[in-house]
């Protein structure tokens, strides 16, 4: 994340990297989606069609805030 991500670097074997241990994991583990809990990692998947859902942790807080001013 440090060296790549908050650099603005996408690497693709570091993106095929995780990619492959998301799509381990769901099959052995039967995971759903993943957290995507540091703010540079939604960077890393932009435009890619990941084998689980991805829940992005800013976009959420985004949302409820949102809605918190609305109410």
């Amino acid at each position: 994340i440090h060296d790549e991500l908050e650099q603005g670097i996408v690497n693709p074997d570091t993106r095929d990297h995780f990619i492959a241990i998301i799509r381990r994991m769901a099959e052995e583990q039967g995971i759903e989606a993943i957290i995507l809990g540091c703010t540079e990692l939604p960077i890393l998947f932009n435009d890619v069609a990941l084998p689980v859902m991805a829940l992005d942790t800013v976009d959420i807080h985004i949302d409820a805030l949102f809605a918190a001013l609305d109410s």
